[in-house]
């Protein structure tokens, strides 16, 4: 598979040993897939369909694959200054509410639900691998916290 070579992916893929050909910029990658340098090349959920669609002129045999995806966790973090506290428990408590009232659900429905329903996740075989670069998740497999968790514990999603 390819990725870029400074890519915090590259290091989870070769961290579960997957050989991985790395490649120095972006837009490099996708004519270095389409010349066969590897064989395909991971994106996040909402990124392909975007990308096959900016690079269709210029590289018409790019597409993405329908039936298989790999998923490992990758969470996002607010980061503040350590003596910050006061912000940190304020951010900690919004999320939480937002979580709870489903106000965080439907934001991140609005920014990421068309890519969800494009990307027919429940027709495809979902491939997990652990983040090898990560020695703690917080929340860790807690389906109110991880979208694809939740989907996995509900069976909306045929995980291995």
């Amino acid at each position: 598979m390819g990725q870029g070579a400074d890519w915090l992916d590259t290091r989870i893929l070769k961290g579960n040993d997957f050989k991985v050909v790395t490649g120095s910029s972006y837009d490099g990658l996708f004519h270095m897939v389409m010349r066969g340098r590897f064989d395909f090349f991971p994106r996040g959920l909402y990124e392909p369909f975007i990308e096959v669609q900016r690079w269709s002129s210029e590289l018409p045999g790019l597409t993405v694959e329908k039936s298989l995806a790999l998923y490992y966790p990758y969470p996002d973090f607010f980061w503040v200054r350590k003596s910050n506290t006061l912000l940190a428990d304020r951010l900690r408590k919004g999320m939480e509410t937002a979580i709870e009232d489903g106000s965080f659900d439907k934001l991140f429905d609005s920014e990421f639900g068309k890519a969800i329903v494009q990307a027919k996740l429940n027709q495809r075989l979902i491939f997990t691998i652990p983040n090898t670069e990560l020695d703690h998740i917080p929340h860790a497999g807690d389906p109110q916290y991880c979208f694809f968790e939740r989907m996995k514990h509900d069976g909306k999603l045929n995980f291995k």
